[in-house]
């Protein structure tokens, strides 16, 4: 008699754990209830694309290929392109990203030998701005450093 009733615990104990994992996971998270989905800048969207693009350079320069991805020419629109937050001041930023651009280009015209070193400044030049003009996800841009590099 006592067999059974020790299963009738475990089927309880069972139903029971079912029901609150089925609870829990279905819930609804309050915090994304009160987001509000704001479309991202062209700024921002440009940004993204250079991340990506400099995981592939990343990629090429720790394995010492060769041949890098082609510049994309969308990346000079930076100095113009409508950013996220109009109150930063667009004569700071201009300057900061035709100083960015102008490490690309350093990067693309460098020898294969000063590559790492180039890149390496592209990295310090996003570091740079978004510590001194515009927040940003610095965690992310970190990841970007050179492991080969001494960084």
């Amino acid at each position: 008699m006592e067999l059974p009733l020790k299963m009738n615990r475990l089927v309880i104990v069972f139903f029971i754990l079912l029901f609150l994992i089925l609870f829990f996971s279905c819930r609804e998270n309050k915090a994304s209830e009160n987001k509000i989905a704001v479309p991202s800048s062209e700024l921002a969207v440009l940004m993204r694309k250079m991340t990506t693009h400099c995981d592939s350079l990343k990629f090429c320069l720790e394995n010492d290929l060769r041949r890098l991805p082609a510049f994309p020419p969308e990346f000079n629109k930076m100095p113009i392109a409508k950013r996220t937050d109009p109150e930063i001041r667009q004569e700071a930023f201009e300057g900061l990203a035709k100083y960015h651009l102008n490490t690309w280009e350093k990067l693309y015209t460098a020898k294969i030998s000063d590559r790492k070193e180039a890149y390496s400044t592209i990295v310090r030049s996003c570091i740079s701005c978004h510590e001194s003009v515009c927040p940003g996800p610095l965690k992310r841009i970190k990841a970007l450093k050179l492991n080969s590099h001494g960084e």
